[in-house]
């Protein structure tokens, strides 16, 4: 008896050696599966991390955040469309340093366009063109879904042909689907630049009227939509013309009744 319970006790004995081998084998495959794992995470985050650097190296550091403009691009942003009329450089990256700012009024629709090709810049075989093949085959390519810019008086350069915009309505805006576009015959150069000096002699004649005319008798002054007064020239204006003296406070001229800020 006494050797039968001491060969249970050596089993159960050799069976909590054999338990215990077995819970520490499978702790170390854990341990070793866990820091496998960790190891390949590490190193497919810096895989990651290699990869962000090596992008933002082939970028200049921009990430897909940065938008890219260039003058005349069209953009719209909250249902409103944009265009970018000056940029400095002519194209490159927004960044947050960058200065954004909208000056004058919002540009108008070009209900009416008139334009005449240069003889003399047309290829040989389109010497002699007809007007809708000309507005075919340069002017509606030109334009379609550019949303192009113009204001007269201009040339425009319709793949290498000179175009004179000979009247816009109104003077300047953007040309689009709804735009009237007459296409006169050919011309010569030397009669375009005659027509253009005839033109710029007529406007000239007709400002020099404008600001000839003499003030009306309430004392107002008459100013032209062309001229710009800041508020310092115009308080002294008045003081010149005895307009009740007048007084400045901090940007903004008090004359009279009637007040002008820069």
């Amino acid at each position: 008896q006494t050797t039968n319970e001491d060969n249970e006790k050596k089993g159960a004995v050799d069976k909590t050696h054999c338990s215990s081998n077995v819970s520490v084998e499978e702790n170390h495959e854990e341990k070793k599966i866990s820091s496998s794992s960790s190891s390949s995470s590490s190193s497919s985050s810096s895989s990651k991390e290699s990869e962000k650097a090596k992008a933002n190296t082939n970028t200049g550091g921009l990430s897909s955040r940065h938008r890219h403009l260039m003058v005349g691009e069209m953009f719209i942003y909250n249902g409103i469309q944009f265009r970018v009329m000056k940029c400095e450089p002519s194209d490159g990256y927004i960044r947050p340093q960058s200065l954004i700012y909208c000056k004058g009024e919002a540009l108008d629709d070009v209900k009416a366009l008139s334009l005449q090709p240069v003889y003399e810049s047309l290829p040989n075989h389109h010497k002699y063109i007809k007007s809708e093949q000309f507005r075919s085959e340069y002017v509606a390519p030109f334009f379609k879904g550019r949303f192009r810019f113009i204001d007269h008086p201009r040339e425009l350069d319709i793949d290498g042909v000179r175009v004179v915009v000979r009247r816009t309505t109104p003077a300047a805006g953007i040309v689009t689907e709804l735009t009237s576009i007459d296409i006169q015959p050919c011309i010569r150069a030397d009669e375009a630049h005659q027509k253009q000096e005839e033109e710029d002699l007529e406007m000239a004649r007709r400002l020099q009227l404008e600001e000839d005319e003499p003030s009306n008798s309430s004392g107002l002054i008459y100013l032209h939509p062309r001229q710009e007064f800041c508020c310092c020239s115009l308080f002294f204006f008045f003081i010149e013309r005895g307009g009740g003296g007048g007084e400045r406070k901090g940007n903004m001229c008090y004359t009279c009744t009637y007040m002008y800020m820069c």
